[in-house]
């Protein structure tokens, strides 16, 4: 199963992970997780989000490394 729409940290440097993450979160089109109250634990620390249509749902795969993700 072929995932489109990805979002993934490792294409930016450590110190400016945190702040493309929520960007590029904040302006997608995918059903994701709000990280406003999420903590990153690690400068670097890695992300990366990829979903697509299955019929009538849209499934996330979600990949991380020292991220603490919080409920909404």
């Amino acid at each position: 199963m072929k995932m489109g729409q990805v979002i993934d940290t490792d294409l930016v440097s450590p110190g400016k992970r945190a702040s493309y993450l929520f960007e590029a979160v904040e302006g997608s089109p995918l059903p994701v997780i709000d990280l406003s109250r999420s903590r990153f634990k690690d400068r670097n620390f890695r992300a990366s989000f990829s979903g697509r249509m299955f019929g009538n749902a849209f499934l996330t795969r979600f990949n991380a490394i020292a991220v603490h993700l919080a409920r909404a």
